[in-house]
C-alpha cells in the first residue's frame, strides 16, 4: 500500500493515509489489481492467465494516459509514477562499504539485531521450504535447499547486498505456470542484471499501483492460505498457535512475535505430549467410488460385522518409544487385533 500511494506505513496508524481521496484513489487500483492476480492465481484453468494479466495491467494504464493526453508527465504530477531520479552507476555499490569508518567498539550495540536477524532468515527459510512444499504437493530436500539459501546469502554479502530467503512468491508464480525450466531463472537475472545496470529507475516509468498490486496479491493470497485455508489441514491447537503468532508480531514486532509464537508451540508440544495416548476403534469407511460388484464384497467382506477385514484405528496423543508398547496392548485388548497375526496398514 506504501508504494501505491508513495507514503512510508509502517505502523497500523499510519494507515491514517487511506482516508485521504486523494491516497485512497491511488491505493484502489493496487487493491482491486491485487484481488484480480489472487483470483486468477487459485480459479484459472488457463496456464497463461496469470502472465496475460500482469501484462495487461500496466498496458491499460498506458493507454489510459496517452488517451487522455495526460503522458507520463501528468501520470507523475497526479503520483500514478515515481519521481524522477538522477542513474546511479553500477561502481556507486562498491563505494557503499568503507571498512576504515567502522566504529567496531559498538559492535556488542548490534550484536541483537544481527542475531535476531540470523534467526529470522534461517527461520523464515525452513517456513518458506515447508510452505512451496505444500503447495506443490510433494516433498523437498530441505538440507539441499537450506544450502542454496546459504550459498546464495554468501554470495549476496560479499557482493554488498542483502539476506534473505527464497523469492517465495517467484517460486509460487513459476510452479503455478506449469513451466518447469531453468530458462525462467536465466531470464530473471537478466532482468536484474537489466535494472541494475539501466540508467533508467523502473519506479519512474512504471505504475507504481501495478508494482503494489504484486505485492497485495502475495498478502492476500498467503493471509487466505495461511490464516483461513489451513484451518482444515491442521489440528486446532497447531491453528491457534498460527494465529498466536500473527497477532503477536503485529503488536510486538517481527523478532519478538516468532520467539512468542515458539513459546506458544512450545506450551502446546508439553501439554499435548503431557496427554495419555490410547487407541479407539471408529466407524469409517471408504469414500471412494467404487463399482457396485467391488462394493459389494468391500462390505460383505471387509467391512462385515461380525468378522472385519478392515477396520480403522484412531490413535490419541504422541507415539513414543514406552508409549508404543501400551498402544499394541491397546490393539489386542481394546480393539481384539492380534498384531503378531495382523498385517497392519498406517495412514497419516
Amino acid at each position: 500500500m506504501a508504494l501505491c500511494i508513495s507514503e512510508s506505513m509502517t505502523s497500523v496508524a499510519d494507515w491514517k493515509y487511506l482516508f485521504d481521496p486523494d491516497k485512497a484513489l491511488l491505493a484502489a487500483p493496487g487493491l482491486i489489481a491485487g484481488l484480480v492476480l489472487t483470483w486468477l492465481s487459485r480459479n484459472a484453468t488457463n496456464d497463461a492467465a496469470l502472465p496475460f494479466a500482469m501484462v495487461l495491467i500496466p498496458t491499460i494504464f498506458y493507454v489510459i494516459i496517452w488517451w487522455t493526453g495526460a503522458g507520463l508527465e501528468g501520470a507523475r504530477d497526479a503520483g500514478w509514477v515515481g519521481e524522477v531520479s538522477p542513474p546511479v552507476p553500477v561502481t556507486d555499490l562498491f563505494h557503499l562499504v568503507n571498512l576504515s569508518a567502522v566504529r567496531w567498539g559498538l559492535v556488542h550495540e548490534i550484536l541483537y539485531t544481527w542475531v535476531g536477524m540470523v534467526f529470522v532468515v534461517s527461520f523464515a527459510s525452513c517456513l518458506d521450504v515447508a510452505a512451496i512444499s505444500m503447495d506443490m504437493g510433494e516433498a523437498l530436500d530441505t538440507n539441499r535447499e537450506l544450502t542454496t539459501v546459504g550459498i546464495c546469502n554468501v554470495l549476496s554479502g560479499l557482493s554488498f547486498g542483502y539476506t534473505g530467503s527464497y523469492i517465495f512468491s517467484q517460486t509460487i508464480f513459476t510452479y503455478r505456470t506449469q513451466v518447469h525450466t531453468r530458462w525462467i531463472g536465466i531470464c530473471i537475472m537478466g532482468v536484474f542484471l537489466y535494472v541494475v545496470t539501466s540508467p533508467i529507475n523502473i519506479l519512474q516509468v512504471a505504475p507504481l499501483f501495478f508494482l503494489g498490486s504484486t505485492l497485495i496479491f502475495i498478502g492476500y493470497d498467503l493471509v487466505y492460505e495461511w490464516l483461513f485455508e489451513i484451518r482444515h489441514k491442521i489440528f486446532l491447537s497447531e491453528y491457534i498457535i498460527v494465529w498466536a503468532t500473527f497477532v503477536a508480531i503485529q503488536v510486538v514486532g517481527m523478532d519478538a512475535g516468532i520467539v512468542l509464537g515458539v513459546l506458544v508451540a512450545i506450551v502446546d508440544h508439553v501439554v499435548s505430549t503431557a496427554k495419555s495416548t490410547s487407541v479407539n476403534r471408529v466407524n469409517k469407511t471408504s469414500r471412494a467410488v467404487w463399482h457396485p460388484k467391488e462394493f459389494k464384497l468391500l462390505q460383505d467382506y471387509g467391512y462385515n460385522p461380525q468378522d472385519p477385514r478392515i477396520v480403522t484405528l484412531e490413535i490419541a496423543g504422541n507415539v513414543f518409544f514406552g508409549s508404543s508398547l501400551r498402544l499394541l496392548e491397546g490393539l489386542t485388548e481394546e480393539c481384539g487385533i492380534d498384531v503378531s497375526l495382523t498385517p497392519i496398514h498406517c495412514t497419516a
